[in-house]
């Protein structure tokens, strides 16, 4: 279930990836890798045991609007008219639909988030 072991970070596709229907694993592993690397700068290396879990919690607040993004994805695949009408409904709206391919790339929230205030 997690995805860091000592001595290994998992990323993208090993990292818990739902399944590629909305072809996800390589930006979840471009977004993830860049807070990877923030975590390594300022922590570094010989402490990641310390500080791996903060990782994994932040990497699965980044990625999840993409898991729920995913499992709707997933549940319209099982429903087959519900899939067309949802489908012909993004035609009517690119704005949605690009929406959609951020989050799915990670560079866009499905949902607003709150601030949160130090």
């Amino acid at each position: 279930r997690r995805g860091f072991a000592p001595g290994a970070v998992l990323l993208g596709d090993a990292a818990g990836f739902l399944d590629p229907i909305t072809g996800g694993g390589i930006a979840q592993a471009l977004v993830t890798s860049g807070r990877l690397a923030h975590y390594i700068v300022s922590h570094g290396v010989e402490h990641a045991d310390a500080w791996l879990p903060a990782f994994e919690r932040d990497r699965n607040s980044i990625l999840r609007d993409y898991r729920l993004l995913t499992r709707g994805v997933l549940a319209l695949a099982r429903r087959p008219m519900l899939a067309r009408a949802a489908l012909a409904s993004l035609s009517w709206a690119p704005p949605l639909f690009s929406h959609l391919v951020g989050v799915s790339a990670g560079t866009r929230w499905l949902l607003p988030r709150r601030r949160i205030s130090a």
